[in-house]
């Protein structure tokens, strides 16, 4: 079993543990981190720091904070769009009453469109 010792780890931060991943893998899957195969060592973790990029990806953790600042926001935006392309197929077939077909389409949009909207908002009450 090989662990990740980043401490500033996407999965560390989300789970308050390393990661573990089987002998075969050689890096971590969320921070690119090569991985250690003591567990004491991944606990204790390395600290990020600006000077060496093994040691501390500045980058990737300046990228990686923006995200966590704004979780869900992509899923809100795509779903409220496609919510509100859906109400607007179904007035406009409304308005031309044409075929029954088209109303499934319009409730397929507003319902995917719905799950994404719950989903981002999901994330930021929980971020």
């Amino acid at each position: 079993m090989k662990y990740c010792p980043y401490r500033a780890c996407p999965h560390r931060q989300r789970v308050g543990a390393p990661a573990e991943f089987m002998d075969h893998v050689s890096s971590c899957s969320d921070c690119k981190t090569p991985l250690v195969d003591s567990e004491h060592e991944a606990i204790e973790g390395i600290a990020p720091t600006s000077g060496d990029p093994y040691r501390g990806p500045a980058e990737r953790t300046k990228a990686a904070s923006g995200r966590r600042e704004r979780p869900g926001r992509k899923d809100i935006a795509i779903g409220a769009a496609l919510l509100l392309a859906g109400l607007w197929l179904t007035g406009l077939v409304y308005m031309v009453r044409s075929s029954q077909g088209t109303y499934i389409v319009a409730l397929g949009l507003m319902i995917y469109g719905a799950i994404r909207l719950l989903r981002g908002l999901r994330e930021r009450g929980a971020g």
